[in-house]
């Protein structure tokens, strides 16, 4: 479980998936402090983005 846990090297997950992931595909991470952030893939090359659409999960 994820648990507000974040792991210090996801960045360096995310770019090592990066070339193998579908160009437009996302992941979109949520806390318990409400903070979103998603990782876009375009191309082989991902961009950590804040959502701008309100939060409308739990």
């Amino acid at each position: 479980a994820f648990e507000d846990r974040y792991l210090l090297e996801l960045d360096d997950v995310f770019l090592a998936l990066g070339p193998y992931v579908e160009p437009g595909s996302w992941v979109l991470f949520h806390s318990g402090t409400t903070e979103r952030w998603r990782y876009v893939f375009d191309g082989g090359v991902d961009r950590r983005t804040e959502p701008r659409r309100p939060w409308y999960g739990r």
